[in-house]
């Protein structure tokens, strides 16, 4: 008898992931307000904030619930905790005290969404349910359209060019390039919806085509890359060596080639050697990392518009940049050379045990911790996605770096499917 609330309830859950998943990555509330822009959709708009508020709430509420898993989760994790409490305590110290207190709260729900995960579902459930919420947001980007070209296609700055049922063209090709990549290791792998992960490959890669996103598609060109040198790391460690020596050389040559003749070849592909005024930015913000270096202005405590430290650069660089757009620089504004020295320890400690779990063939799906951690790295270098509050990609990060925690023990998280607990009238129903 206990079986029906159990699937029931397991489906709830499930459901609740995916769409979680969705609106994280920004999916679905740009349909809600036809208004909404890049700048007020990062300040805060209030259909966001609304929608963001029930996902936090739910999301605690859920680590709570699961508080002795996610305990388990954590301790095998010093370096996360050390990490969140010294951005917590960047409240001390914070340029903007009220900005802080609502960008902690939005990091500690989206925090807290990544650490339930991890701590509810094995790996293989979990990575079915993110590719059925990219196939779900490549879906509905497609219907958008095609059906509501107004508010799927950009009518602005970049006329013509598909951002679907995201805020920005550049969500829609970052979140499509991840969904290229996760749609293909469900495809090649044997199963009875080999045909359906394909077409969803081929209708993400269409949909980053149809972004006219540059970045997107050579992140795409990249990740594949690294898709193949992973599996040949997976084979034989030696073998990729001399494929690395040569990626180095030609990556030398760019670099020359990009010192000597930047102006013809951001012309040819209809670029400004700025980076689209990104430079400009870069330089303005290390002018004021300088002014604060070790411990930064606070987490959420620098860009808050006219009023606070944002106006010098915006003032410096000629337009109203919502962030860095630069992970490691977004960094040291809100935490310091102190908070970027603890981040960057967590990711390399996260890339080092992804690496060495490549080697487990045991693990199913092996490829994508160390696939992800790469992807983040590289879009960083042009986006702030690090340690970014209501953001998919920390979200992520958090359930990647925890699940690859407890591989260090034998039997890490039992699965969601094997051991079920769900709080029902005050009561445990186990399975």
């Amino acid at each position: 008898m206990e079986s029906v609330p159990i699937n029931f309830f397991r489906r709830i859950e499930q459901f609740f992931v995916v769409i979680g998943l969705l609106l994280f990555s920004g999916g679905l509330i740009p349909l809600f307000e036809s208004n909404l822009d890049l700048g007020t959709y990062s300040a805060g708009d209030p259909i966001t904030q609304k929608v963001y508020l029930v996902l936090y709430v739910i999301a605690i509420g859920l680590v709570i619930v699961n508080a002795k898993r996610v305990f388990h989760a954590l301790v095998s994790n010093k370096l996360l905790i050390v990490l969140l409490l010294f951005v917590c305590l960047s409240l001390l110290w914070s340029a903007s005290e009220g900005n802080t207190v609502k960008r902690l709260f939005g990091l500690v729900g989206s925090t807290c969404f990544g650490m339930y995960i991890a701590s509810r579902f094995d790996i293989t459930r979990f990575l079915k349910l993110l590719a059925v919420s990219f196939g779900l947001g490549a879906i509905l980007s497609l219907f958008a359209g095609l059906f509501l070209p107004e508010l799927a296609l950009d009518n602005t700055y970049h006329m013509g060019s598909w951002k679907g049922i995201y805020v920005h063209k550049n969500f829609l090709g970052r979140f499509m390039v991840l969904s290229c990549i996760l749609q293909f290791i469900f495809a090649i792998r044997k199963g009875r919806y080999r045909l359906f992960f394909w077409l969803m490959f081929c209708l993400s890669f269409v949909l980053v085509l149809l972004s006219s996103s540059l970045t997107a598609l050579l992140t795409f060109l990249i990740i594949i890359v690294t898709y193949f040198l992973l599996k040949i790391y997976q084979r034989n460690t030696w073998e990729v060596v001399p494929i690395v020596i040569l990626l180095s050389a030609l990556t030398i040559s760019f670099g020359y080639l990009m010192m000597n003749y930047s102006d013809f070849i951001f012309d040819s592909i209809g670029k400004d050697v700025t980076l689209t005024g990104r430079t400009v930015l870069w330089s303005a913000i290390i002018e004021k990392i300088s002014e604060r270096p070790f411990f930064g202005y606070g987490y959420g405590g620098f860009w808050t518009g006219w009023d606070g430290e944002s106006a010098s650069v915006w003032l410096q660089a000629g337009w109203m940049a919502p962030h860095a757009h630069n992970g490691f620089l977004e960094l040291m504004l809100d935490i310091g050379i102190i908070g970027l020295t603890l981040f960057t320890a967590l990711f390399i400690q996260t890339v080092v045990r992804s690496l060495r779990v490549l080697k487990e063939k045991e693990f199913n799906f092996e490829l994508w911790p160390a696939i992800y951690l790469f992807f983040q790295l590289f879009i960083n270098f042009t986006e702030s996605n690090f340690l970014r509050h209501g953001n998919l990609f920390w979200a992520l990060f958090i359930t990647t770096t925890l699940y690859l925690s407890n591989r260090q023990v034998k039997e890490p998280m039992k699965s969601a499917v094997n051991e079920v607990r769900f709080l029902v009238g005050g009561n445990y129903i186990v399975k």
